[in-house]
């Protein structure tokens, strides 16, 4: 094989132990991580992916919640005309 390529074979030598902790633990030897690092990766994946999920619902939330701010700005303006209305002319 050659350089930065990697086997994806699962034990790959007689002493290793078969199966996917012997592949994690192979590659992770390979990259100079320890568990420490990969957790920390895991966590920060985890929290880029609840980010951006917060960033949509906001957004979301912004073409819902505009679009009602002004419609209820309508129905107290109209309100407020037959109010006024109803005040002057018909001395309610």
């Amino acid at each position: 094989m050659g350089q930065g390529q990697h086997q994806y074979a699962l034990g790959t030598t007689a002493g290793e132990t078969h199966g996917f902790g012997a592949l994690v633990r192979q590659h992770r030897r390979a990259a100079s991580l320890s568990q420490d690092v990969l957790g920390e990766r895991a966590r920060l994946g985890r929290s880029l992916q609840r980010q951006q999920r917060a960033r949509l619902i906001i957004r979301m939330w912004r073409y819902i919640h505009i679009p009602l701010a002004y419609l209820s700005l309508l129905v107290i303006g109209f309100h407020s005309v037959i109010e006024l209305w109803k005040m002057l002319v018909l001395h309610y």
